[in-house]
């Protein structure tokens, strides 16, 4: 019988050590110390030439789309036909209301239409180990080579405590420098890791009249043309700016639970932003890879899918041999009765969805053809830098002009140039 998804966390005592006189660490100790100094003397520097090297091919990548000509792609003169006779290399932008794609999971058979992009969140149940030391400050006297003496203080009689907490964490834990690997070990596992992927066969339609200008409150026009175009995935690399991400429950028919008290109660804390879809869109999920291979099923739970670990005989005999020369083989405590009863197992694993799903959305690239229809992509300026810095290649939520989406960009990097200068000012001070 199939173990269901518990969430309540166990709490272990470990061993505890009390350490008498004084506390001097020596030996391996010093030598961590001397290379973690020789790390933190060496790596921040070379993190801000990296940064400022990013900083200068974005800054040259964004003033040379600003001096480009743009091609508007919603506007009444525009048609199918022009966009074929666009040179290559020309930057293209337009707003898009009707938004075509779906976002899929191949490895558990689902797709949600209308989300640009698709992230996994996955989540682990593992051991955590937490180490407390708890020290005296103890006085004594040291003599110098000149024969001078004088006081000192420092930390004797140390009483260090290990204790363990199992319960979902979004990264794995390498026990094995655990204090006691074998009574928390964790299994390292990872079939589903967490992941992201973006729309397939995006199609966006731009209307013929649809303006960037903030006072025109105007959408659209039954009679105006309109001009489609595919949108290349590699345009989502970097998600969709300004849209938060939504998280994906599956209910009957799709249809928003009420909400529960405490959110009517507490309206301050925000609004629900979780997307709710029909429960048949799983319909493919129990003969998915992930299922098969490794037992996922849909739990809910707040849009869970859950996979229980199964150890094997060997690895369980090899855990209590390890639990016996540990001395915890028989160590039992109340919270290990809490969690057989309604705490995970260690190794087992559940994942959610998260979607960027727009209503709108302003895109700024190039257009090239693939396969027969018009596609927009980015543009990359060549012999700059690295291609992710050297490309234009937008995709904004909402309304928005192709000089305020290049401004934009332009803020995204000068600030994150200026918060790795900060760091960098208060490394040296300290350095």
């Amino acid at each position: 019988m199939s173990r269901g998804m518990n969430t309540m966390p166990t709490i272990r005592r470990g061993r505890t050590y009390v350490q008498v006189g004084a506390n001097d660490k020596r030996g391996i100790s010093g030598f961590c110390s001397v290379i973690f100094i020789i790390i933190l003397l060496v790596v921040p520097p070379i993190f801000l030439l990296a940064s400022e090297r990013s900083r200068h091919t974005r800054y040259i990548t964004l003033s040379d789309a600003l001096n480009s000509d743009v091609i508007e792609l919603n506007q009444k003169s525009i048609d199918e036909s022009d966009l074929h006779s666009i040179p290559p290399g020309t930057l293209v932008h337009g707003t898009s209301t009707h938004i075509e794609t779906l976002a899929s999971d191949h490895e558990m058979s689902i797709g949600i239409p209308g989300a640009l992009t698709l992230h996994r969140n996955t989540e682990y149940c593992q051991w955590q180990e937490i180490q407390h030391q708890d020290c005296q400050t103890c006085k004594r006297t040291v003599k110098a080579r000149d024969g001078s003496t004088k006081e000192e203080s420092y930390q004797c009689n140390c009483i260090t405590t290990y204790n363990y907490i199992k319960g979902w964490k979004n990264r794995k834990i390498d026990s094995f420098l655990f204090n006691q690997p074998g009574a928390h070990h964790n299994p390292q596992r990872d079939p589903m890791p967490s992941t992201t992927f973006v729309g397939e066969d995006v199609t966006l339609e731009f209307d013929g009249d649809v303006t960037t200008d903030g006072n025109d409150k105007s959408n659209s026009n039954p009679t105006s043309s309109s001009v489609s175009a595919k949108l290349d995935p590699t345009m989502l690399s970097n998600g969709v700016r300004n849209q938060p991400w939504r998280n994906v429950d599956f209910v009957p028919q799709g249809k928003t639970p009420p909400p529960s008290f405490f959110s009517r109660f507490f309206s301050f804390f925000g609004s629900r932003s979780t997307r709710y879809e029909p429960l048949q869109l799983l319909k493919n999920t129990p003969t998915s890879p992930a299922a098969i291979e490794d037992n996922f099923v849909y739990v809910g739970q707040g849009g869970y899918f859950f996979s229980p670990y199964e150890s094997s005989t060997a690895s369980k005999l090899f855990n209590y041999f390890a639990q016996y020369l540990e001395g915890s083989l028989f160590d039992y405590q109340l919270g290990d009765l809490v969690g057989a009863l309604a705490s995970c197992t260690a190794g087992d694993i559940r994942f959610y969805y998260s979607v960027k799903d727009p209503n709108e959305i302003s895109v700024l690239g190039q257009v090239r053809e693939a396969n027969g229809a018009v596609q927009i992509t980015p543009r990359v300026l060549q012999g700059v830098g690295n291609e992710k810095d050297s490309s234009i290649g937008l995709v904004h939520s909402g309304k928005h002009s192709a000089q305020d989406m290049l401004l934009a960009e332009d803020s995204d990097s000068r600030f994150k140039a200026t918060v790795m200068r900060a760091i960098f000012f208060l490394w040296s001070i300290a350095a």
